[in-house]
């Protein structure tokens, strides 16, 4: 499966066809038994930290943000969080 910049991907399925597990495989967050996941060419099997720079996700039914903040003030808080540089964060964000 190849994914392109800018678009946004809808995994559909029943329960148990494994979206939350390849949403996790893609991540970094579950190691898969065979394969990889590549981002620009780069492992994410040998560097779990290629997939957390490049790839954002929001698991349903889990508190992945703070409801009372707006979503600009959320990412900001986030980016702090992770030591992206303000200028790349202000970045990021308006894009």
């Amino acid at each position: 499966m190849d994914l392109n910049e800018g678009e946004v991907y809808v995994l559909l399925g029943p329960n148990g066809a494994g979206k939350t597990t390849l949403a996790k495989t893609i991540c970094g967050i579950l190691l898969p038994e065979k394969g990889d996941v590549l981002i620009n060419g780069e492992s994410v099997v040998k560097n779990p930290r290629i997939a957390k720079e490049k790839v954002g996700i929001v698991f349903e039914e889990v508190r992945n943000t703070y409801h009372y903040l707006t979503v600009e003030a959320n990412l900001k808080y986030f980016g702090y969080l992770n030591c992206i540089p303000k200028k790349v964060l202000d970045q990021r964000i308006n894009k």
